[in-house]
């Protein structure tokens, strides 16, 4: 928070122009100052017409409008901005945004407060609602970046600013798997201005977060930009009241004209700046109650008139200065660069391995692709006709067919012959059947009085009519799970457990083992899947443990077997030290499990100097002289030599303390 510029000008008026900047949008607010406190009186939002390249543009438009809309002029600007606007180091503006604003506030005349970063005015509203000192991990999201903030006790212990990706969850590891072993992570995580927070949110709710980060499942809330906004203006607010409400003055104040007091100048105006500067943060003041009175009133008995005792005094504190100078302030930094000797070979190498395992249980889910019919027959009656001089039976499923469509006898029935009317006329043989439509669907809804041809036999002999519609024919499609739905949620558990396991791993790994990455090898175990293939359903669930099997080597063996084939090649007067070797896999043999490592090696000699003896030859000596000694008695290729503080008398020796000489030894 960098609140450095106020103006005691009481000719101005008690309004303020403030910037809420974004990555992509801004938000301007007209505030009013009454009786000590601020009020919103007018707010736009807008999005960059191209970026931050038209700022100056873009926010003199909101000005004009929210001038017009409050018919008041305001010149005061405080600028709100979020955390990877601003520079870690340097607690700035990051140059690239801070040119765009100096130009901004330069082009429309603006006269510049200084700034607030959101996540403190978010921690102030949260502390203040809750009555509490906050504990949570504070999540900002803007388009592009996240920056992560811990808090415990009130306090914030830690802050990372990383960009975004797609998927929230991976954000959060990218800063949670580097730090896990040195925090514990509190158990609720409160977001503010994203898009779609309650995607966000529910991605890091659904997580199966591993133990190692939270004990118990983390609660997530939700800061919405009207809070923000709000808590943001407070904040202003409190440092206004803090930065304006008069002081008393001690005599000794009064008496110093024009002086400064933490970027204020009292009774006059504050002097004009070009750089938006950070407030120094207010810290706890000590008392120290001890009266000296009494010890000096007896120094100053015993040298009062005494003028060889005052020089004695003089000397005596001169000589507690320059040795507690020495003793204290006085310190070097000495780099010694040496040419390496250097070697580059490849090598087999055989390690002894520890085969070890890992496993993880994952569960995920993905969408049905697999597409199935289901429905019902259509079924009605018919008569058949018999005009053939014989009795006909026909079999349960003899085949009926009109207009394309089959159906299926669904009983055995007997049909009589046909017979010889009075009148001569030939009268068939009938009787009234049952039938069922051979597939599923509408189609097999057919009208009353169509004719059906029975199986292969003569048309002219054999035939049946239905007298009523076939009804009952329905059909649907409906999602069903498909065996690429299945080899799509395994890759997916797969994918996710190689993830988890990596880092699983790697923490647990022993700093002295190194793992062959071409010997890891994944596979699932344990597997429970929700739905069968064929079976319908809108979604299938995977349950399994990913286990991950893997072989190490001890780097001590490695570098034993490195040390024995290069001994002879080294020169007398150098060594090699694990540093001083860079390794990389070429290729991976495994015979009958047995894993040859074809090694590129590169090695860096170092010639053998004694520090200490080093150190005794050039405390306090002259930059020049420390050059010589090293150069000419331990042959040094150069040196870099850099004594603090920077005073007279004192910048061109070494100290004689030499525990405050700091020797590296380095190659060129």
């Amino acid at each position: 928070m960098n609140l450095p510029f106020f103006s005691k000008n009481k000719n101005q008026d008690n309004l303020y122009f403030a910037l809420f900047l974004k990555e992509d949008e801004c938000i301007g607010f007209i505030l009013e100052s009454n009786n000590g406190r601020i009020k919103n009186i007018a707010q736009e939002k807008f999005q960059y017409s191209n970026g931050w390249e038209n700022l100056t543009e873009d926010v003199d438009d909101l000005l004009f409008k929210l001038e017009n809309q409050t018919k008041k002029h305001v010149k005061k600007t405080i600028f709100f901005v979020y955390t990877h606007l601003v520079d870690d180091r340097t607690k700035d503006i990051k140059a690239v945004y801070l040119s765009k604003i100096k130009s901004l506030t330069k082009n429309l005349e603006l006269e510049v407060l200084g700034y607030i970063e959101c996540f403190e005015a978010v921690v102030s509203y949260l502390e203040s609602k809750e009555q509490s000192p906050l504990t949570s991990i504070i999540a900002e999201l803007d388009v592009t970046n996240l920056s992560l903030f811990i808090y415990k006790g009130g306090h914030k212990i830690f802050q990372q600013t990383v960009s975004r990706t797609r998927n929230i969850v991976d954000d959060f590891l990218a800063i949670l798997d580097t730090n896990q072993e040195k925090i514990v992570l509190p158990s609720r995580i409160i977001l503010y201005n994203s898009s779609n927070l309650s995607s966000v949110s529910s991605q890091i709710i659904s997580y199966r977060w591993s133990s190692d980060f939270f004990i118990q499942l983390p609660r997530v809330e939700v800061v919405n930009e009207e809070n923000q906004y709000q808590s943001l203006i407070n904040l202003f607010e409190k440092q206004i009241y803090e930065m304006t409400v008069p002081k008393k003055m001690t005599t000794e104040n009064t008496s110093n004209e024009n002086k400064d007091l933490m970027g204020f100048v009292i009774g006059q105006e504050v002097k004009k700046v070009e750089k938006i500067e950070e407030l120094p943060r207010l810290k706890r003041k000590f008392n120290l109650n001890i009266d000296f009175s009494g010890v000096f009133q007896k120094i100053k008995s015993f040298f009062q008139g005494n003028q060889v005792g005052g020089v004695v005094l003089g000397v005596v504190l001169i000589l507690m200065s320059i040795l507690s100078f020495e003793l204290f302030l006085h310190k070097a930094e000495v780099k010694v660069f040496v040419t390496p000797y250097e070697m580059n070979k490849v090598v087999e190498f055989l390690p002894e391995l520890t085969v070890s395992t890992a496993s993880a249980i994952m569960e995920k889910s993905t969408l049905t692709s697999g597409k199935k019919k289901i429905g019902d027959n259509a079924q009605g009656e018919v008569t058949i006709f018999n005009y053939d001089d014989k009795e006909k039976i026909f079999a349960k499923g003899t085949n009926f067919e009109t207009k394309s469509l089959k159906f299926s006898l669904d009983q055995e029935v007997k049909v009589a012959s046909s017979s010889i009317a009075s009148d001569g006329s030939k009268v068939p043989g009938k009787i009234k059947a049952k039938l069922t439509a051979d597939g599923i669907g509408i189609d097999g809804n057919i009208s009353s009085g169509q004719r059906f041809n029975i199986g292969d036999l003569s048309s002219s002999l054999f035939y049946a009519i239905n007298e009523n519609a076939f009804t009952g024919g329905s059909s649907k499609e409906i999602r069903t799970v498909s065996k690429d739905d299945i080899d799509t949620v395994k890759e997916l558990i797969l994918k996710a457990g190689q993830k988890e396991l990596a880092v699983k791993i790697k923490k647990n790994l022993n700093k002295k083992m190194k793992i062959i990455d071409t010997s890891i090898e994944y596979s699932l175990d344990e597997v429970t899947i929700s739905k069968e293939v064929g079976e319908e359903a809108e979604n299938v669930i995977l349950k399994a443990t990913v286990v991950a099997t893997y072989s190490t080597y001890n780097t001590d063996d490695l570098f034993t077997f490195l040390e024995k084939n290069f001994k002879e090649k080294i020169p007398v007067g150098y060594s090699i030290s694990k540093d001083s070797i860079q390794t990389s896999i070429r290729d991976t043999t495994n015979t009958n499990g047995e894993i040859t490592l074809e090694l590129e090696v590169k090695i860096k000699a170092m010639k053998n100097i004694n520090k200490d003896s080093l150190i005794n030859k050039i405390v306090g000596k002259n930059k020049l002289k420390v050059i010589e000694i090293a150069k000419d008695e331990f042959k040094a290729a150069g040196l870099e030599v850099n004594i603090k503080p920077n005073i007279i008398f004192f910048n061109q020796n070494l100290p004689f303390n030499k525990k405050n000489i700091l020797l590296t030894i380095s190659s060129l």
